[in-house]
């Protein structure tokens, strides 16, 4: 069988590493951007060829490579042509070729190398050359064990080492069989630098590179998604993984990301369309301690491509996840005498609906999406909290509730290809995502009810997007690959919240806080421009310019509307530099910007304890310079890297004592409060176990680890500390394991998470303790279409400890989660 071009729907041009590009020059580049900035969204581009292939194909050269496996033939004749080579390993294994002796062109080449081995290709960008199986041998879109080793043996990530920026992947093939992937965020938390916060058992609220939630943003095939919680973040807890092809942890973006989220971003890209028919069916029940208990999940999926000009992806998810808390926080005055227990036991259950599409249509050169996407998540809640004190009565309080959060919108996406390399990116999208919570707390002084609280709230989140991006190889004195683009977006926050207290006798009182209703209104507008030019065939630089304009409009209910506007700069600068073919050195400097949390924005006044808050429409956004330098060894069954990182953070904001009292009580206003910097390293390591010896080809180790500091410098005490919930070290660890069968595969995945510190006032530090957590998989095929699965979370079941000094009083906390066990089968077809 002779190998044949397989231009794929979704082949594109990538990094511009040819000699020869569209003919514009330096002039014509800014008449491109000024057309572009202008609105002028379709442009007229030079057609410079009938092939859609790289320009760089068609040049002959002479080789000499001797007959030789397959793999080690493809790869010298990837250094030779300098390209870079994707898909072999698993699929060139075993396969022998005659080698190359003569002129030809790369073309040329690769049909004599590949002929008779059933693969074709493709180049995924002008320099990456991407093996795959031919029709007769296609792999199926969702692999079982039993026909297709699993990818875990690869410890290559071509793509990673390929790119110019600093950035951390997983791959759909790398997490579907690993244990505990229910959730998206169960995933993300295997990533380096990553740990979550929120209940125990549940991977809720993201915390990266040692900082809080409100750092990070996620993304869902680039659009930033609307969330639940006022500090900007999104919990991917919410979603499923099953519509999920890769997670990439963008640890330095350059211009053409948004800037705001100074700890980086999460960028999830959804799963292409398979060539051919494939349905996925999962199910798999589990419990607390136990087989037979209240965990559910059912997982659908179905996708292909009926003809040339139609295809579609189509996903379901559904879960049901009951969790149990038992929790005791025991308090000891400075004597060590006993001064209160208070025990907590808590049932939670969450139920969740995740559905989305993928609708495709092809033309000629143009291709368009339509990318329908609903979550809903339910939860309801039982808590009983006991209270004793000597001498005093036993407090209880109960509390039920109901939470019912939803996210629904589209994305509409159209691409449009010009010969020569050209592309033209444009999608309009609408999200929102909104919440209802209803609460009830009834409390009781030795046994009679004291009070009854009931509070209800309503949360609305959405927005309006849309941008537009153009892609041109140019040829300006060297080869570059120019882009530049424009993005609107209109989002509108609204919240209400009541409180209202009962009496036994009847009696109700309105307890809602101020500033619990408000609406925030946001306008950004955004243009880019960056160039990635190749200035020799190893070395390669990226600049990079952003521009943000933000109009705020911000008001409590019943007060005056309050508006701010900022516009702001945000260079970028990336560099790769590659002195051998397996070793890759990169360096990335960009100004960020963190906008402040939604609550903060609202001139409210509330009351907590012994103080008043003041909100500030005023308060400016935190910024960074962000540092990072990456060193990557990388073949295909070993990866090393290490990453050193440095975030300088200026004008961080809290609450500031302001000198003013009210009714006695201190006032306190949300401003910048002062400077600092988050710095680290993370490293990772994976490694086919079969380099060592032979006998342990199948076996695959890998890991990463996070060690961070950072300081804090107030500027109204000139106190220094670190930043809140940083935890000094993280660590993950596994293992996979392919049996000699071929039809077993055993998965073991570790994480180790490192002492965390909180500052909550002057005079109050909580900290919790280290821990390790472990999940054990189990996946075994039997029958070529239908395996079984085995999971095991949370293995050795350790306790969540924290102390908390508060003045001279230290309070133990102890909360135990549980081991939860899956059971369940998978088929394909």
């Amino acid at each position: 069988m002779a190998a044949t071009h397989n231009p794929s729907l979704h082949d594109h041009p990538g990094r511009p590493y040819t000699r020869r590009g569209v003919p514009w020059g330096r002039a014509g580049c800014w008449v491109l951007v000024a057309a572009l900035m202008s609105g002028s969204l379709v442009v007229p581009v030079p057609v410079v060829g009938a092939s859609e292939r790289p320009v760089s194909v068609a040049t002959s050269r002479v080789y000499d490579i001797p007959a030789g496996p397959l793999t080690q033939v493809l790869n010298q004749f990837a250094g030779s042509s300098g390209l870079f080579l994707s898909g072999a390993g698993v699929l060139t294994e075993g396969q022998s070729s005659p080698g190359l002796q003569g002129r030809y062109s790369t073309t040329e080449a690769l049909d004599r190398l590949l002929a008779g081995s059933g693969l074709v290709y493709r180049f995924s960008d002008s320099r990456t050359l991407v093996l795959e199986r031919g029709p007769s041998q296609r792999v199926h879109w969702l692999r079982s064990i039993v026909v297709t080793p699993p990818r875990q043996g690869e410890a290559e990530d071509p793509e990673r080492f390929d790119r110019i920026d600093p950035v951390s992947r997983m791959t759909r093939e790398q997490f579907e069989d690993q244990p505990n992937n229910r959730r998206l965020s169960d995933v993300i938390n295997r990533m380096p630098g990553v740990f979550f916060r929120g209940p125990v058992g549940v991977n809720r609220d993201i915390k990266f590179r040692g900082l809080d939630k409100g750092f990070n943003r996620l993304e869902i095939d680039g659009i930033q998604q609307p969330g639940l919680s006022g500090e900007r973040d999104f919990r991917a807890s919410r979603l499923s993984p099953l519509s999920i092809d890769v997670i990439e942890v963008l640890r330095n973006p350059g211009a053409s990301y948004e800037a705001d989220g100074i700890a980086g971003r999460i960028a999830v890209t959804s799963r292409p369309i398979p060539d051919e028919e494939e349905q996925e069916a999962q199910a798999q029940i589990g419990g607390i301690d136990t087989i037979h208990g209240e965990f559910r999940q059912l997982r659908l999926a179905t996708g292909g491509r009926h003809s040339p000009l139609f295809g579609y992806n189509l996903f379901l998810d559904t879960a049901r996840t009951p969790r149990e808390k038992d929790k005791t926080k025991t308090t000891f005055d400075v004597q060590g005498q006993f001064k209160e227990e208070e025990t907590e036991d808590e049932i939670v259950v969450d139920d969740a609906v995740n559905i989305s599409a993928d609708l495709a249509w092809s033309l000629e050169r143009d291709e368009i999406h339509f990318k329908p996407r609903f979550d809903r998540e339910d939860s309801s809640k039982d808590k009983t909290k006991d209270k004793i004190k000597p001498g005093k009565a036993l407090e209880r309080e109960l509390e039920d509730g109901t939470t019912e959060a939803e996210t629904y919108g589209f994305v509409l996406e159209h691409k449009r290809k010009w010969t020569g390399g050209g592309r033209l990116s444009s999608d309009l999208s609408f999200f929102d995502t909104g919440q209802d919570e209803e609460k009830r707390k009834r409390k009781l002084e030795d046994g009679a009810l004291d009070k009854t609280e009931e509070e209800s709230g309503e949360i609305d989140d959405g927005q309006w997007q849309l941008r537009s991006a153009l892609e041109m190889p140019l040829e300006a004195g060297v080869p570059q690959l120019l882009k530049a683009g424009v993005q609107a977006r209109w989002r509108d926050r609204e919240q209400s919240k009541t409180k209202i207290e009962i009496k036994p006798d009847g009696s109700r009182s309105d307890k809602t806080e101020p500033g619990s209703d408000f609406e925030v209104e946001e306008r950004l507008l955004a243009a880019f421009v960056e160039s990635e030019f190749m200035v020799t065939e190893r070395f390669s630089i990226k600049p990079g310019i952003r521009v943000e304009s933000l109009r705020r409009d911000s008001q409590e209910t019943g007060r005056d509307e309050a508006r701010s506007t900022e516009t702001d700069v945000f260079p970028s600068l990336q560099a790769r530099y590659s002195p051998y073919d397996d070793i890759v050195v990169k360096a990335a400097v960009s100004r960020k910007i963190n906008r402040p949390k939604f609550e903060e924005v609202v001139n409210f006044r509330k009351e907590k304890g012994d103080r008043f808050e003041l909100g500030n429409s005023d308060v400016s956004s935190a910024k960074s310079w962000n540092f990072d330098v990456e060193l990557t060894y990388n073949t295909p069954s070993l990866l090393l890297s290490a990453m050193l990182f440095r975030n300088e953070l200026r004008d961080v904001i809290d609450l500031i004592p302001t000198g003013d009292v009210i009714d006695g009580k201190d006032v306190f206003l949300v401003d910048n409060i002062g400077d600092g910097y988050v710095q680290g390293i993370e490293l990772e390591q994976r490694i086919n176990a079969g380099l060592l010896h032979p006998r342990l080809e199948g076996l695959v180790l890998w890991a990463n680890q996070g060690i961070f500091d950072s300081q804090l410098k107030r500027d109204d005490t000139g106190q220094k500390q670190p930043f809140d919930e940083q935890r000094d070290l993280i660590v993950n660890a596994g293992l996979d394991y392919v049996f000699p069968n071929r039809k077993t595969l055993l998965t073991i995945a570790a994480k180790f998470e490192g002492k965390l510190e909180k500052v909550k006032s002057e005079d109050e530090l909580e900290v919790e303790k280290s821990k390790w957590l472990v999940d054990i998989g189990l996946r075994h095929s039997l029958t070529p279409s239908l395996d079984l699965r085995f999971d095991a979370v949370n293995v050795f079941d350790p306790d969540q400890d924290k102390e908390l000094f508060k003045g001279s009083d230290t309070t133990f906390d102890t909360e135990t989660p549980g081991r939860v066990f899956f059971i369940g089968i998978q088929t394909n077809f």
